[in-house]
């Protein structure tokens, strides 16, 4: 027990003094050299470019303003130094989320699963906009919309079409 004891702290001392002696930069720090905002914004901007060609991505009208709204008032109370802040929704099942510098914040949708009972109410404007038969799926109406709305809203709450 003695010797145990002795070797924990001989190692505690040994590995403090390393550490003191080491130069380890500190990460909240910008290093001399580093990124400026406009240009982190704009390496983003063509990290975004890239990853939707090559991901899957939900552009549905509701979900985006849904989690934009989300991502405003979170945004609201951080100390962020950019405000521009870029959403991509990943069409993939699993549960994730992701932030990528120059302001990209990416959603998986399967965390939508776990946002059941949030709404109390949703409003839809001009429901209808897509006259040809072959654009139906892109109604607001379609059957994959409302079931989206069902899993949102709370046990009761109301879907108003105007």
């Amino acid at each position: 027990m003695k010797i145990e004891l002795k070797i924990i702290l001989l190692s505690t001392i040994f590995f403090t003094n390393i550490t003191r002696s080491m130069d380890l930069p500190d990460i909240g720090a910008n290093p001399i050299g580093s990124v400026s905002t406009r240009e982190e914004y704009r390496l983003g901007q063509t990290w975004l470019r890239l990853f939707r060609r090559q991901s899957p991505i939900d552009s549905e009208p509701v979900v985006n303003y849904y989690v934009k709204s989300l991502l405003a008032k979170l945004a609201g109370h951080s100390a962020l130094n950019q405000q521009k802040l870029s959403l991509v929704i990943v069409n993939n099942p699993t549960i994730n989320a992701f932030a990528v510098p120059g302001g990209i914040i990416g959603v998986h949708t399967g965390l939508f699963i776990f946002a059941e009972n949030e709404v109390n109410e949703i409003w839809i404007t001009f429901p209808d906009p897509q006259i040809k038969y072959k654009r139906t799926k892109h109604r607001l109406t379609n059957q994959g919309f409302l079931k989206k709305y069902h899993q949102i809203l709370k046990k009761d709450g109301i879907v108003n079409l105007k």
